[in-house]
């Protein structure tokens, strides 16, 4: 921990413990509000180094600031978590909400008997505050509104004269406890700032809860404390806005920048900070080339053991830099960026900015020397209480950024790393239980009832049979006898559970078709079901769906998709679009990709660039999953027979038609707009993206071809690959009884939404496992990793994965392999005379030691290879043994020798 130091206003020269350490370079940036100059968003106010801004100007800033600036025992607490509800994709992510409940306009809306719950669970002592807005209500049947915390109710009765109160039981006691008073300032329809602390104290906890800034309670209590944080209106509607946690514990320190100095690494990659690399597309090198131009240097550093280096240059990007993850700051509450910087030559030209999360964007060039310094700005008023700070530059040459700071309030204070380091960084518990994660093998659909028949395809065209599939549970259906009738015409076949019999479809017209099967012990019937067959003209490029395997089929076979996502760029220059298009092609072929999934909105000159690219991808025969941007926005002015022709190709698989709707739209609605594309396109699959929130709720009657869902293993801390294990399970078993195909949005780069990249083990492990769960496509948010690890496991996946396809999909029958009681997922397959077991230790903490069964009813070789590992292991028994690192795959090949 650093001596504080003592700062003058403009030369910033610093003092700290006796030793001159390097100026700091100051700089203020206003936004409006009461006695500031207003500034265009578009041109901030930018002070060039070493030019000294006009004397009125700097005064009115400096009593503007003196005046806004909050002193840190004012502040709650240090924020540690906080959201502004701009951004609907990232709500689910951090709360769980009731049904009528949502995120809109950049607050969430809380209807009468609705909630919102805050997903973490905050320990120790904090301090929560948000803005609250209730509506007036309309009738005599006030209810009540407000927060809850440990089951304690902080909340506002609407009554003629609005009270706040509290109210709350304590065990075994039987009257609630708590107060009432008037709310100051407060009115219906605009927004009240609420702020409740906890505190330990003694054998219980200490509350105060204040109302714009005004006491309406405080009081100590022992009583059980979940620290459940939830939002509610009973009979009541409100609005909360402004989300903030803060930690009521800390040291001296006020940066709010996690992993500052570079300190923390995962695979040589900085957490909490995000390469800033431009013009992706625009580099002719190889992606490693690309990402190799950010990387952390143990000899350049200003403090600790290292700086993050960004290189620029003809073979490097065309621009490079460095930002922070998301610091909870305070709306209308000034907010300071500052960075320690050198360069390889003097007057180096960078860019500073503050960004307000998906809001604006607050600049500052400046001229950066060959010596370390520190540079700062301030911007007086943000609008939104989430800010990033980021360091960028175009120039040829190399940057090196150290020891970074954002903080609340006016000035720079001296450098320190961010108390929350202590928070993210604590060495892993070594203590935690040994995950259980048994799930079985991903079984064939059995709808119900002793006979379960359907054809394998969702349509048929030119082929020469169809095929009836089901399944049979009588005790004696390998000796049973199957009738089956179609069109006029009567077959028998053979039976048995599963089964699988060929239907002729010469002479069967384009059409639906019933398809009766009746099952026949002896001569007698005992059981009958009935199947659609749908038969179409033969049509070039038609994606069917295998509803056996639960897969696509494509060019008439199993098809696993394995697709990167990305979006075909705005602002492509006309004159440079052959070479980004083609670079946008090769980046992701040299990763061994034979599917995309890619989006662009309908707006030229980019519906233009999408469809020359994808023109460039049937030259190379890759084929297109394609996510038109704004197919729900427009829904009123595209009808669904214009959209499935916006893009004219051949080689589209299949239609992301709507994204995470449950987030903002009406299932009623939802319903029939999915239902109108999938009539619009019979040859195409159409389907919508969900989240954790819209399958199991079924959300739209589940109307879409494939079941995806969108959820991802980086979105926040401590998350686990056994959750994408589970959540597959769970789109299994939700499209069960339809045999939809699975798909899973995989976290890929990700870094403008998430703190950090996968490791190598997670990324290989999180693909592995979905696939093993049931998943037959896997997309990646986004594609081109920059953590170097990332992309090698991402390459190595997709390379293993397609080399398993036939494996994967063989339908030959096979008792699956045994694991017992442990994290170890598996799946079975016989093809040909080779037994495959692909196994996966989900657990990301504990090796394990396992004895894996293969089926009894082969004989094995001594020894099974060990696929994509260049080993063997022995078999004895019907059994090998091994042990599984944590997130280790394995793939077992044995070959079955003759009876």
């Amino acid at each position: 921990m650093r001596p504080l130091a003592s700062m003058d206003w403009m030369s910033c020269a610093w003092r700290s413990g006796g030793r001159a350490s390097a100026p700091c370079r100051r700089y203020s940036v206003s936004n409006g509000g009461a006695g500031a100059h207003a500034l265009p968003k578009t041109a901030p106010l930018i002070f060039a180094a070493g030019v000294r801004p006009r004397i009125e100007l700097l005064a009115l800033l400096f009593s503007l600031l003196a005046a806004t600036a909050p002193k840190a025992a004012e502040l709650p607490g240090l924020p540690v978590f906080g959201d502004t509800f701009d951004v609907v994709g990232l709500f689910v992510e951090n709360w769980e909400a009731t049904k009528g409940t949502k995120a809109e306009g950049g607050r969430v809306l809380i209807p009468a008997s609705n909630s919102l719950t805050l997903r973490r669970v905050p320990d120790g002592d904090f301090a929560i505050t948000a803005d609250l807005t209730v509506e007036k209500p309309s009738g005599p049947d006030i209810g009540h509104c407000g927060m809850t915390l440990d089951g304690i109710h902080f909340m506002v009765k609407p009554t003629s004269r609005p009270a706040g109160g509290t109210a709350y039981r304590v065990p075994g006691e039987a009257r609630s406890r708590g107060t009432a008073g008037a709310i100051p300032g407060f009115e219906f329809g605009k927004p009240c700032r609420f702020q409740i602390s906890r505190a330990r104290l003694g054998k219980g906890y200490s509350y105060t809860f204040k109302a714009n800034g005004q006491l309406v309670d405080a009081f100590s209590v022992v009583m059980p404390a979940n620290g459940k944080v939830s939002f509610y209106g009973h009979k009541t509607n409100m609005e909360v806005d402004n989300f903030l946690l803060f930690a009521l514990k800390g040291d001296a320190s006020n940066n709010l920048t996690v992993n500052s100095s570079f300190e923390h690494l995962q695979e040589g990659m900085p957490l909490y900070m995000k390469p800033r690399q431009g013009g992706k597309y625009a580099f002719d090198g190889p992606w490693t080339n690309y990402i190799g131009s950010f990387a952390i240097d143990t000899q350049e550093k200003r403090s600790g053991r290292q700086s993050a280096r960004m290189t620029c240059g003809p073979a490097s990007p065309n621009s490079n830099g460095v930002g922070t993850h998301n610091a909870n700051v305070m709306a209308s509450t000034p907010v300071t960026f500052s960075v320690y910087l050198k360069a390889s030559e003097d007057n180096f030209p960078v860019t500073l900015s503050l960004w307000e999360l998906y809001h604006r964007t607050h600049t500052l060039a400046i001229r950066v020397s060959k010596s370390w310094e520190r540079y700062s700005f301030t911007v007086a008023k943000p609008e939104k209480a989430i800010v990033r700070g980021n360091v960028t530059f175009s120039q040829a040459g190399t940057l090196w950024a150290d020891d970074v700071q954002i903080e609340i309030g006016a000035e720079p204070t001296p450098y320190m790393a961010s108390p929350l380091d202590s928070e993210r960084f604590l060495p892993a518990e070594t203590n935690t239980p040994a995950l259980a994660l048994d799930l079985g093998e991903a079984a064939p659909p059995q709808v119900g009832g002793a006979l379960d028949c359907y054809t394998r395809l969702n349509y048929y065209m030119d082929e020469d049979a169809a095929v009836l599939a089901g399944t049979l549970a009588l005790p004696d259906a390998e000796t049973l006898r199957g009738r089956i009738t179609l069109a006029g015409k009567t077959f028998e076949a053979s039976l048995g559970s599963p089964f699988a019999i060929d239907i002729p479809l010469k002479g069967i017209k384009a059409g639906e078709h019933t398809v009766a099967l009746a099952v026949l012990r002896g001569g007698k019937v005992v059981a009958s079901a009935t199947a659609t067959l749908t038969k179409r003209a033969f049509q070039a490029g038609a994606t069917q769906i295998d509803r056996q395997r639960r897969c696509l089929v494509v060019d008439g076979k199993p098809y696993l998709a394995i697709t990167p996502f990305f979006g075909v760029e705005r602002g492509i220059k006309t004159n440079d679009q052959e070479r980004v298009l083609s670079n946008m092609l090769r980046l992701h072929k040299d990763m061994g990709y034979r599917c995309f999934l890619a989006g662009a909105v309908d707006n030229p000159p980019v519906d233009a660039q999408a469809q020359a690219f994808f023109d460039l991808c049937a030259k190379e025969r890759i084929k297109i999953i394609y996510w038109p941007f704004q197919s729900w926005n427009r829904r009123d002015t595209i009808a669904p027979e214009q959209r499935m022709q916006s893009m004219k190709s051949g080689n589209i698989l299949g239609w992301l038609i709507v994204d995470e709707p449950e987030l903002y739209a009406k299932a009623e609605e939802v319903e029939p707009f999915m239902e109108a594309h999938r009539q619009a396109s019979p040859y195409t699959p159409v389907f919508m993206n969900n989240t954790l929130i819209g399958i199991p709720g079924r959300f739209a009657g589940l109307k879409t071809d494939i079941l995806m869902l969108d959820d991802y293993l980086t979105n926040s801390e401590g998350r686990k690959v056994s959750d994408m294990v589970r959540a597959t399970t769970m789109m299994w078993d939700a499209g069960r009884k339809e045999r939809l195909p699975v798909f899973y949005f995989l976290a890929g780069e990700n870094l403008s939404n998430h703190y950090r990249e996968c490791t190598y083990a997670e990324q290989v492990a999180q693909t592995y496992g979905v696939i093993i769960a049931g998943a037959r496509g896997v997309s990646y948010f986004c594609s081109l990793p920059l953590y170097p690890e990332d992309y090698r496991a991402c390459v190595d996946v997709n390379r293993e994965l397609l080399a398993l396809e036939d494996v994967i999909f063989s339908l030959e029958k096979t008792s699956p392999a045994t694991v017992a009681g442990s994290s170890v997922v598996r799946m079975t397959r016989r093809l040909g005379d080779r037994l495959y077991v692909i196994a996966l230790n989900a657990d990301n903490d504990h090796a394990v030691e396992v004895e894996i069964g293969l089926p009894p009813e082969f004989r094995y070789a001594a020894y099974a290879e060990v696929k994509f590992e260049s080993r063997k292991t022995k078999v004895a028994n019907n059994k090998l043994a091994e042990t599984f690192k944590p997130l280790e795959r394995h793939v077992y090949v044995a070959d079955i020798l003759p009876q």
